[in-house]
């Protein structure tokens, strides 16, 4: 059955409440869940803020992110691994690759630790992809997740070793990580749907080939959907 949302904002001296606020940020995801689902009839609101707002959820994504390469960070050599992360443009999500299966890589567990601990000042909410030796998008998951595993001496061999030999079921059972991708032409709608399906809070953006080009935050979806109807 279709359901009709009705979305009621108070404008007080046309400034929003920090209530209002709250009661928007709060319900932006269901809305564009509703939306992407197709159980939304109708959404009413003031003027054009409603419009504005479902032009919003069904524009495409923003895949803006920067991807480094593990490999070419190690290459570098930097004496500071903060001084290659202060080159990222601020505010823009951060995603770092590591290639699993690849007989040449020279990963271990102390450049792995070094270089996300870097990563993590700067983007807190980092994104650590898994891609085979083609460049291809296998698995992601969080910085954090990834620095608990490789400081614990057992399982962070083990996650070192996984990576090595491309055993993603392996992974799996040491990290949290999802398989889910969005595309670039697809909707804010249809991309927080599949993270409110996956129980995720970013999903990486692939090219046809199904290389990462960018990373999807949901709650800067959900920013924008605020901003649209503060505006």
């Amino acid at each position: 059955m279709a359901v009709t949302v009705i979305l009621v904002i108070a404008l007080p001296e046309g400034k929003l409440g920090s209530g209002v606020v709250l009661g928007i940020i709060v319900a932006a995801p269901l809305l564009l869940y509703l939306i992407a689902s197709g159980d939304v009839a109708e959404v009413s609101g003031p003027g054009g803020l409603v419009a504005k707002f479902k032009a919003d959820a069904r524009a495409p994504v923003d895949t803006s992110a920067e991807i480094e390469a593990l490999e070419l960070v190690a290459k570098l050599a930097l004496p500071d691994p903060l001084q290659r992360s202060r080159q990222f443009r601020p505010g823009a999500p951060i995603a770092l690759t590591l290639r699993l299966g690849d007989p040449t890589s020279s990963y271990d567990r102390d450049a792995i630790q070094i270089y996300i601990s870097a990563l993590i000042k700067v983007d807190p909410e980092l994104t650590v992809i898994f891609i085979t030796v083609d460049g291809v998008f296998k698995a992601s998951t969080d910085g954090h997740s990834v620095i608990s595993i490789v400081n614990n001496d057992h399982y962070g061999g083990e996650l070192e070793q996984a990576i090595k030999d491309g055993d993603i079921p392996k992974i799996e059972t040491l990290l949290t990580i999802s398989k889910k991708t969005v595309e670039k032409a697809e909707s804010n709608a249809t991309a927080l749907k599949k993270m409110i399906d996956a129980g995720v809070k970013s999903l990486v953006a692939v090219d046809p080939i199904g290389r990462p080009v960018g990373v999807v935050r949901r709650d800067r979806i959900v920013a924008k959907l605020v901003a649209s109807l503060a505006a």
